[in-house]
């Protein structure tokens, strides 16, 4: 059925849906988007003229994603496409636009802008700030070993070391023969053992 006025059509479907299709006037269909926007053609028209490559670098890439989606290797035949004796180039064009065309309406390509630090994909999360090693802390320590002259430990003694923040701590050895202390400014230590006999190692 046609209502001729104002060109539409009323047509059933195998399931007795009925469906209006209509021709859009002139004055009222959008407006062509501006192929600049568009980066696929962008970058298909920045690469390749109609029988040849302009950029091998982006060229290399665009017939990677091709030979990908086709599975195909004409990549393999071309590894600098603007050398091409051959012209295997000539036509490939029109070709690539169909394909890469074809595969982002179907969603099997996808294109969006790459932010620097961004995710490349929007469904993949970055990686999780738990999942982050620990860092390691750098301590800095004193420690003191204490032994007599047949490299037993010598425990009880007495010291006084002077510490590089100019802190005095004074006590004993404990029975490993060894005193430490931790976060020491970096330094000159004074150390005074109050047994003369005793040997510091």
């Amino acid at each position: 059925m046609r209502w001729d006025f104002d060109n539409t059509w009323i047509i059933r479907d195998a399931f007795m849906q009925r469906w209006r299709v209509r021709l859009v006037p002139l004055q009222d269909r959008p407006s062509p988007a501006d192929p600049s926007d568009d980066p696929l053609f962008s970058m298909i028209s920045s690469a390749f003229a109609d029988a040849y490559a302009l950029r091998d670098d982006m060229a290399s890439d665009l017939i990677e994603i091709y030979d990908a989606l086709m599975g195909t290797h004409f990549g393999t035949q071309l590894p600098r496409p603007t050398r091409d004796p051959q012209r295997r180039l000539h036509g490939f064009k029109s070709e690539l636009e169909r394909v890469l065309y074809a595969a982002v309406e179907t969603g099997e390509l996808r294109f969006e802008r790459d932010e620097p630090g961004a995710p490349i994909f929007k469904d993949e999360k970055p990686p999780s700030k738990r999942d982050a090693p620990p860092a390691e802390e750098k301590v800095n320590f004193i420690a003191v070993n204490l032994v007599d002259e047949a490299g037993r430990p010598v425990r009880g003694r007495r010291y006084r070391i002077e510490l590089p923040n100019g802190t005095t701590r004074e006590g004993r050895f404990d029975d490993s023969g060894t005193i430490r202390f931790d976060d020491v400014d970096p330094g000159t230590v004074r150390f005074l053992l109050f047994d003369p006999e005793a040997r510091q190692s």
